[in-house]
């Protein structure tokens, strides 16, 4: 795992964010120590916190740890560093109320298909789940929450867990940054070139990096395929705005 910093100086907004992408309920100890020592002003999380929200986890026994337990604990631990956010991604695509009022009572943020007010920028969050049990095909997003985003005053950065989305529905847009993840980095890489990306396929072209000064991708914080991530390793961003 490592830790990289990126500037985006033209934003000007004079504030560093954490940017944790696809952890997908791994290395939460070491993701925390990562993040806490870089003391960040914000949290952004652009999906895939948790391997799946789902209605049954009311019905795991009390004895049992429930595999999404460590990504509510995470959020927690978040939330009393610095005010995170996040959106959903398409493993969240059971969330539940019941997921909902567990993520508010950490004191993270969940934008699904909404903004608000983040100080000196507007913050949304583009809802990106998918029909449950079908993770191979991008959802068309909200377009009619993008155009009311858009429309507003200010800057404004867009949690978006599907990169793939951007040049069709975001590009030409009045949006001043667009977070994704969901690339993995490609999976496997070769210099800068990812091999493979969920939604992009053979050779992507978004998978890691800051593209058009305007789209940051996140290679993510987990392997959760048996493909191993070869040169690929699991990244903290921290954005320098």
């Amino acid at each position: 795992m490592q830790t990289v910093h990126w500037k985006l100086s033209h934003l000007n907004l004079g504030i560093s964010a954490a940017v944790v992408s696809d952890v997908h309920n791994r290395n939460h100890e070491k993701i925390f120590s990562r993040v806490s020592a870089e003391k960040p002003d914000i949290i952004l999380i652009p999906g895939d916190l948790f391997s799946a929200l789902n209605p049954e986890e009311r019905h795991y026994a009390p004895s049992k740890r429930h595999p999404n337990a460590p990504g509510f604990e995470l959020l927690s631990r978040f939330s009393a560093l610095a005010p995170t956010y996040l959106s959903l991604g398409n493993h969240e695509s059971w969330v539940t109320e019941e997921n909902r009022a567990k993520i508010a009572a950490t004191g993270a943020v969940l934008l699904e298909d909404s903004f608000v007010n983040a100080g000196s920028f507007l913050l949304g969050g583009l809802n990106s789940v998918m029909t449950p049990g079908d993770h191979r095909h991008t959802p068309p997003p909200n377009t009619a929450f993008l155009a009311e985003f858009a429309a507003q005053k200010g800057k404004k950065i867009l949690l978006c867990h599907h990169p793939e989305v951007f040049d069709d529905h975001i590009s030409h847009l009045d949006v001043d940054l667009v977070i994704s993840g969901h690339a993995h980095g490609g999976q496997w890489r070769i210099g800068k070139q990812g091999i493979w990306a969920p939604g992009q396929g053979l050779f992507p072209r978004y998978t890691k990096g800051i593209y058009r000064d305007r789209l940051v991708v996140g290679p993510g914080l987990s392997n959760h395929t048996w493909v191993p991530r070869i040169f690929n390793p699991e990244t903290v961003i921290i954005l320098h705005m």
